[in-house]
């Protein structure tokens, strides 16, 4: 049985943000998406732009 913040398949992460950031969610995300399927989506998102950023400053040298 699982316990505390983490499990096989996730973990849990706490952040406070911005008023207007919360409010930007509610409104964006689509009828039926949760804030945690927005949030997911939205980190996987920047996570994979960083990712490519690195890889093309890694291989020029150029940002």
């Amino acid at each position: 049985m699982p316990t505390g913040n983490r499990n096989g398949k996730s973990v849990k992460l706490w952040a406070r943000v911005p008023l207007d950031l919360a409010n930007d969610i509610n409104e964006l995300k689509e009828d039926g998406e949760s804030v945690t399927a927005f949030l997911i989506q939205a980190l996987r998102a920047e996570a994979e732009h960083r990712k490519e950023g690195k890889k093309r400053s890694g291989v020029s040298g150029w940002a």
